[in-house]
C-alpha cells in the first residue's frame, strides 16, 4: 500500500466514521474515555490542550464520543507522519477525487485543531500555512 492510500484509509475511516455519526441519531451506547491527571505542570498544559481539543471537535462533530475524536486526531497525525508533512498531507487529501468538499474540510479542521495537542512537532509547519 502505498503513502497515499494508507494515509487516505487512516484519516478517511475516521472521517467518514464521524460524518456518518453526524447524520444519524445519537447512539444508545455510550463510550466514556477516563483521562488520568497528573500534577506536573507538563500534564497540566496537556489536559488543558486536549480539552480544547475535545471541546472544538465536539462542536464540529457533536455526535462523537471522546474517544472517537481523540483517536481521529490521533489518525490525523498519522496522515501527517506517513506524508513527511503537513503540506503533503493537505495536497493528498485536496488532489484525492473521492474526497468531497466537506470531508476535506473535515479533515482540514481536524488537522488544524489535532496537531497542537496530538502531534506538536509539525504545529511550526502549520502555522507557517495557515498564515
Amino acid at each position: 500500500m502505498n503513502k497515499r492510500t494508507a494515509a487516505a484509509a487512516l484519516i478517511a475511516t475516521a472521517a467518514l466514521t464521524l460524518i456518518g455519526c453526524g447524520a444519524a441519531t445519537e447512539s444508545s451506547s455510550t463510550t466514556t474515555t477516563t483521562i488520568q491527571k497528573n500534577t506536573t505542570t507538563t500534564q497540566s498544559k496537556y489536559d488543558r490542550q486536549l480539552s480544547a481539543y475535545l471541546d472544538e471537535m465536539s462542536d464540529r462533530f457533536p455526535y462523537s464520543s471522546e474517544a472517537e475524536l481523540v483517536s481521529l486526531g490521533e489518525n490525523a497525525c498519522n496522515v501527517v507522519d506517513a506524508f513527511g508533512s503537513v503540506a503533503s498531507a493537505f495536497v493528498a487529501i485536496a488532489e484525492d477525487p473521492d474526497w468531497t468538499v466537506e470531508m476535506a474540510g473535515d479533515a482540514g479542521y481536524t488537522f488544524g485543531v489535532a496537531i497542537p495537542v496530538f502531534c506538536p512537532e509539525y504545529l511550526s509547519e502549520l502555522n507557517r500555512i495557515v498564515r
